[in-house]
């Protein structure tokens, strides 16, 4: 039976000692769009990676329990985080974040994130990076968002691996 898992956005690393759950990567996504965006990833929880998860709806994690349990039909729904700096209980704040039901197009735009600023810091800059993620109303948009900044130079790398796509490949 398919249940509605509520996502954070983040890789996490389980703490076999403590039972609590250590984030590793927040994908910050694309702030235009918020349910391409990390939960976790807003500014003002000042959550970062290395950083613990060791209690969800103000009940501790366990040893040897998949934090995911906790989070099974809170897809799109608002959770209360307990987060430290360490693996403890002690001194944790609480936070309060929206859950995603698909990591998916967070992990896409971190993706180009990242890409993009590979590509601009191996060129020095003189080179841009656009990924085509298809040629519909999507692909569209996103173009027309990152294409006139990129243009600007010397060379453009146009991306369209893994291309979903649409009704303009002519364009």
């Amino acid at each position: 039976k398919s249940v509605g898992t509520g996502m954070l956005g983040a890789d996490l690393r389980s703490d076999a000692e403590s039972g609590f759950w250590q984030i590793q990567k927040i994908y910050a996504g694309d702030y235009p769009m918020a349910d391409w965006c990390s939960p976790l990833a807003r500014a003002d929880l000042r959550i970062k990676p290395g950083q613990w998860l060791v209690a969800i709806d103000g009940r501790p994690l366990t040893k040897g329990e998949d934090y995911l349990r906790r989070l099974a039909n809170r897809a799109g729904q608002e959770v209360e985080l307990s987060i430290n700096d360490a693996p403890k209980l002690d001194g944790a704040r609480r936070v309060v974040v929206k859950t995603i039901s698909d990591e998916t197009r967070v992990r896409y735009a971190s993706w180009i994130r990242e890409m993009r600023d590979y590509v601009d810091q191996k060129s020095n800059g003189q080179i841009g990076y656009i990924h085509l993620y298809d040629m519909g109303g999507l692909g569209l948009r996103q173009f027309a968002r990152d294409y006139p900044p990129q243009a600007r130079k010397r060379g453009l790398i146009m991306d369209d691996r893994w291309n979903h796509g649409g009704f303009v490949a002519p364009m």
